[in-house]
């Protein structure tokens, strides 16, 4: 991660490296997480001219839930809207994106406790039905019983 010429000679190398050791951290205690979003913050800051949007997905799922681990719903809802605004509705990746939106919402419920929320959650759950979906729905499952949000999608695991 220090690599000096990973990191000026193979820029989106790094920026890949240090997504997956961001992801990594997302596994230790508070500090790690906190580690973890400055880390990404850091990359979003550094290299906003690069064109690396197909990692850019990644990059904001593990922000938004690093920050969903620290209760910062002021961070998610930030880093949500600069997503949407650098992806402008173009899905790299849509397993990314439903985690990503499915932890958004998430958090605004447990904000705000406003319904609407819980209606877009279903969404996010509905479209997670697809087989190739099914970890994605399970860890969104679990976020939902884990926080006990009453929602009215419902699928044995």
């Amino acid at each position: 991660l220090d690599n000096q010429m990973l990191e000026k000679e193979f820029t989106v190398a790094f920026i890949n490296t240090n997504t997956i050791y961001a992801l990594i951290l997302l596994c230790g205690d508070e500090k790690d997480i906190k580690k973890a979003a400055r880390t990404l913050e850091g990359i979003l800051i550094m290299y906003q001219q690069q064109p690396f949007h197909s990692f850019i997905d990644s990059l904001y799922s593990i922000l938004i839930i690093a920050y969903f681990c620290l209760q910062n719903f002021a961070k998610i809802d930030e880093h949500y809207k600069r997503y949407r605004r650098s992806t402008k509705g173009k899905i790299v990746n849509p397993e990314n994106d439903l985690s990503l939106h499915g932890f958004y919402y998430a958090s605004k419920w447990l904000d705000t406790s406003r319904k609407q929320y819980l209606k877009k959650l279903d969404g996010v759950l509905e479209a997670t039905n697809p087989p190739n979906l099914r970890g994605t729905r399970d860890i969104l499952l679990d976020v939902v019983e884990y926080f006990n949000i009453p929602i009215s999608f419902s699928v044995e695991k």
